[in-house]
Formats: C-alpha cells, sequence, structure tokens
C-alpha cells in the first residue's frame, strides 16, 4: 500500500471518527436540553416524576436514555418499572421506546384491565417536533406538515399480541388524530383469561369472541387465527374495527405554558 493510500485511509478514517463524535454530542446536549425542558414544564403543571432522573448512556454505541418507576399528575399515575429509548435524534431515523416490564395506568382506572405486559415501539423521528406544546406551537407544527409515524409497534398482555404500524397528527382544532394498523393473535386464549379472572363478563366475552372470530383470518403456515383491524382516533371518537368504542375528552391547549388539564 502506497504512503498517498495510506494517508488517505487514515484521513477518512479521522473524519469519521470526529463526524460521529459530534453525533454523539449533538445526542447529548438534545437529550439534555428536552429532559431539562421536561422537568421544568412538569413542575409548572404539576406533574411528579417518581423516579431519577433519565440518563443518556451506552457510549461509544447507539445512545440510550433510561428511566424507572413512572409519572404522576393529580390522580392518575402511569407505572412502569423501566423506560429504555434508544437511537440517535436525527430527523428521518428511527427512535425505540421500550418499556420491557410492563406499563399500567393507575388511581384513575383498573390497573388489572389498563396494562401492558410489554410494550415497543419504533417511532420515525420528524424533521421538526413543536417548540412547546402551546396552542400556538402546535397549530404551526400542524400546518407546516407535522406528524409522528410509528414504524412498527409490538405489545403483549397476556396471551394477547398485537404488532402494526400507524401516524399521529392533529386536527384543525388541535385535537389528536391516529391510525393504527395491528395483527392481532392470540385473541381467543386472552379472552378467556380474562373472563376467569372476572375481569370481563361472560356475554361480554362471548360477544367479543364472535365479533373477532367473524373478522379473523387463518394464517397458512401456522393455522393460527390472525385479527387485522385498523384503531383510529378521528372527532375524538375511538374506534376499533367498525366498531365505535369510546368518546375522549377535549384536549384545551394553553396559549403560554404547557397543555391543560383535560376538561
Amino acid at each position: 500500500m502506497s504512503k498517498r493510500l495510506k494517508a488517505g485511509l487514515y484521513g477518512i478514517i479521522f473524519v469519521a471518527f470526529v463526524t460521529y463524535i459530534s453525533l454523539w454530542a449533538y445526542s447529548v446536549k438534545w437529550f439534555n436540553h428536552e429532559i431539562d425542558n421536561l422537568y421544568a414544564n412538569a413542575e409548572k403543571e404539576g406533574v411528579e416524576f417518581l423516579g431519577e432522573k433519565p440518563t443518556l448512556s451506552n457510549f461509544p454505541f447507539v445512545p440510550v436514555v433510561t428511566y424507572t418507576n413512572g409519572i404522576k399528575a393529580g390522580n392518575a399515575s402511569v407505572i412502569f418499572p423501566l423506560l429504555v429509548i434508544r437511537g440517535y435524534p436525527i430527523p428521518f431515523t428511527t427512535l425505540s421506546m421500550t418499556f420491557p416490564q410492563g406499563i399500567a395506568l393507575n388511581g384513575i382506572a383498573n390497573p388489572a384491565i389498563w396494562s401492558l405486559d410489554s410494550l415497543k415501539a419504533e417511532l420515525a423521528i420528524p424533521y421538526h417536533l413543536p417548540s412547546a406544546f402551546t396552542a400556538e406551537d402546535l397549530t404551526r407544527w400542524r400546518n407546516t406538515g407535522g406528524k409522528l409515524g410509528v414504524r412498527e409497534y409490538t405489545l403483549q398482555k397476556g396471551s394477547l399480541l398485537s404488532d402494526g404500524k400507524g401516524q399521529l397528527t392533529l386536527d384543525k382544532d388541535l385535537q389528536p388524530v391516529f391510525y393504527l394498523e395491528s395483527n392481532v393473535r392470540g385473541y381467543d386464549a386472552f379472552i378467556v383469561e380474562q373472563k376467569e379472572k372476572d375481569l370481563i363478563d361472560p356475554f361480554a366475552a362471548a360477544v367479543g369472541a364472535t365479533i373477532l372470530n367473524g373478522l379473523a383470518a387463518q394464517d397458512k403456515k401456522t393455522g393460527e387465527k390472525i385479527v387485522t383491524v385498523k384503531v383510529s382516533v378521528e372527532n375524538r371518537l375511538l374506534s376499533v374495527g367498525p366498531l365505535q368504542v369510546l368518546d375522549l375528552p377535549k384536549i384545551v391547549w394553553d396559549t403560554r405554558n404547557q397543555p391543560d388539564r383535560h376538561l
């Protein structure tokens, strides 16, 4: 190998090294800035973080942010033993958000029902995020094509397994619009589990099983029943396939600080 070729190769390696270190430094600055903003705004809104402040680690590999225990707002709390966020905060790349030990809603709902054994979502980082969660900033974000893509998600609750993809944006009234295409497996065993735990009554279990069986197709390789269903939120209405499930409360965004409490 000639001296000129060696020098060129070393130069390429040096530039790549400096570029990567710069990317890591940017990631540290971005994550620390977002975490500090989150804590500052949470204090104004009466949101309590139940765990230690998130930390950034895993240098020199892909940045990892970890947080434990959950958050609380008023009587409601979202509890999770561990949250792991992995990725570089670069537009159009993927940020992985994982709750490997589950997540549950407590205080205002029965956590035995409103819980998951595990959840993982691969989020497409948009070109830009709202500067703050105010009506003005959210309107500007929406009007410039703001949206958040869910490139892939997987969740498990008992025997129930679901995976899919989707997208989140806002309508003209700044209300969430969400579309999620899901493949659901193990629903029949899951319904039996919930009935045995007295979390759903036998009649509701029978109706649910009948509806899902009507939507199911059989995997030709495994013989497993799979339901492909679209979950959506539009005009403040949660729908699962053909079923309109729940009317959602309106979110009124503050014009100066952070989003208000739900009305």
